[in-house]
């Protein structure tokens, strides 16, 4: 494709009003069960750092393939429990879930990339900590 072609690979990326997300703070705060999948990870960024990657491989020329997502992936049980924790709300009523009763594709075993290459565009790759912070 040429020495000057740039390619993108992100982690998945969401908005604050994502529903399954939003739905886990929403409920909580008001004390509703909320069913976190306790078999799966997500890597999820936010919109803002997928652009703050785009505009920073711009600006070094930087061609070939940017490999972009959280720095580790957290499992869905620790993200509802961090975000009921933001909200100060109590996750004791929770009800675990597991993605293999769900009719979905696929739940892969990990869901981060590899980042270094952010390292030379001086990124560091946030952690799934502070894309949840988003959403309380």
């Amino acid at each position: 494709m040429g020495k000057s072609t740039v390619a993108f690979r992100f982690g998945k990326i969401v908005a604050p009003d994502v529903p399954l997300v939003s739905g886990w703070t929403r409920d909580s705060r008001v004390g509703e069960v909320v069913h976190p999948f306790s078999d799966a990870v997500l890597a999820s960024l936010s919109t803002a750092f997928a652009t703050k990657v785009i505009c920073r491989v711009d600006t070094y020329k930087r061609p070939g393939v940017t490999h972009a997502s959280v720095s580790d992936d957290i499992a869905y049980t620790h993200a509802a429990k961090y975000l009921a924790a933001k909200v100060v709300a109590d996750m004791r009523s929770s009800k675990l879930a597991s993605c293999k009763n769900v009719s979905f594709p696929a739940f892969p075993d990990h869901t981060a990339l590899d980042t270094t290459e952010l390292e030379h565009l001086g990124i560091e790759a946030p952690s799934p900590a502070h894309v949840l912070d988003q959403f309380s």
